[in-house]
């Protein structure tokens, strides 16, 4: 501490110092900084929902209706899809703020006869946390319970239930009953009429 004062005092009134000593050999001038830029690639931006061949910016939705020989879908009002039509306010995790960062989807189906296709018969997806989006297929209910996605990663470390039992919903996954929507599920269950991954 002596070695302090006298060399403030010095350095007042002569102008110097060499403060190399002050603090056990090691200057006060020495640091370490990292300033290299953290990025986080896998951040993405919002970018409305896609819904056909346009693009609904918020707070439009995307409405979905299924009719014959195929799905319309245009913008809309939220609370005017209607029965039978997915009002879908966002197709992934970047239309999501962080508090709720996941993009829901609950998916009502119908099963068909032997090998055919579950038939949709109406959906929803909003954004939701952790713990209001959990996986499962809800056979009781004919209820899907999913993440909408991009990419596979979207989907990492989500597990639900299913009627054979707990199953990862590591897949980013395609269904000709909902063209250009991308939806978490099982690889393992995937093929046939059911659905693809990537």
């Amino acid at each position: 501490m002596r070695n302090l004062v006298l060399c403030l005092f010095v350095s007042l009134s002569v102008g110097g110092c060499n403060d190399d000593n002050l603090m056990g050999g090691m200057s006060d001038m020495t640091f370490l900084a990292d300033l290299t830029p953290v990025i986080d690639m896998a951040m993405r931006m919002p970018d409305g929902v896609t819904c056909g061949n346009m693009t609904c910016n918020s707070p439009m939705v995307c409405c979905i209706k299924p009719g014959t020989g195929g799905t319309t879908s245009m913008c809309a009002t939220p609370g005017t899809c209607g029965d039978g039509g997915a009002e879908v306010m966002c197709d992934g995790p970047e239309d999501c703020p962080s508090t709720m960062k996941n993009c829901c989807a609950n998916a009502k189906f119908s099963l068909g006869q032997g090998d055919a296709a579950p038939m949709a018969q109406g959906a929803n997806a909003a954004c939701g946390s952790d713990t209001a989006c959990p996986a499962g297929v809800d056979l009781t209910n004919s209820v899907l319970h999913t993440k909408l996605c991009h990419v596979a990663s979207d989907c990492d470390g989500y597990t639900g239930t299913t009627p054979l039992g707990n199953a990862d919903f590591d897949g980013c996954c395609t269904s000709d009953q909902a063209p250009g929507v991308k939806f978490c599920a099982p690889t393992q269950f995937a093929g046939g009429n059911r659905y693809t991954c990537n």
